[in-house]
């Protein structure tokens, strides 16, 4: 079996994972948790609690939490439009400040992060750096933070890097968004569509570079 397939596999099989886990502990969680009161608590912040996600979402990355968790609860206290928008931002900002840190501490930063997506984006021509950087954003196999650092590294033009990441970021943060909107209705249609999305998304990198090894 390809070592693409298989990598195919294990993505698949971690996200089903999840929704089992997830559907595993609906009840205890509606049970004990209100998402409507939480809502509520940070409605009273106004834009406060706004900002303040906006900062912590800002320094997620060094703070080494998954940027999944944190766009699924921008959609459980603050709703998809909110949510989407600060997880947007603060994601953005999150990823610029990796992007500027990895490229002025070059060494310091590969030695920590390693350069398993280094040596893909060094190999990237300017022109082609924000179709890369959208395939790479727009697929949950991908990590968010050591691509930043890598492009950093590679020195993508921040312009190309910024705009790759946004529009490759933007459909799967509304997706994660929409998912945490909806936790307090687990088992509905559109929950059930996100994940479904969010695997085909997962699939397309092997499919297209399937579709590429056959062609050649």
């Amino acid at each position: 079996m390809k070592k693409n397939t298989i990598k195919s596999l294990i993505i698949i099989s971690l996200v089903i994972l999840f929704i089992y886990i997830a559907i595993s502990y609906y009840e205890v969680l509606q049970e004990h948790v209100s998402i409507e009161k939480i809502q509520e608590l940070v409605g009273t912040l106004g834009m406060l609690g706004g900002l303040a996600y906006i900062i912590i979402a800002s320094i997620r990355p060094f703070i080494f939490i998954p940027s999944p968790f944190f766009f699924v609860m921008g959609g459980i206290l603050f709703g998809v439009i909110k949510g989407s928008i600060y997880n947007i931002i603060g994601l953005l900002i999150g990823a610029s400040l990796c992007y500027l840190l990895s490229n002025r501490f070059k060494n310091a930063v590969v030695s920590i992060t390693g350069d398993r997506y280094l040596k893909k984006l060094k190999q990237v021509k300017e022109e082609d750096a924000i179709k890369t950087l959208f395939s790479m954003r727009v697929t949950p196999g991908f990590p968010f933070d050591p691509v930043s650092y890598a492009a950093g590294i590679a020195g993508i033009s921040y312009k190309n890097f910024i705009a790759g990441s946004f529009l490759g970021s933007t459909p799967k943060i509304f997706l994660y968004t929409l998912l945490g909107d909806g936790v307090d209705d687990f088992l509905s249609i559109q929950t059930i569509l996100v994940f479904l999305i969010l695997i085909a998304l997962a699939c397309v990198p092997v499919i297209i570079k399937k579709k590429h090894s056959t062609c050649a």
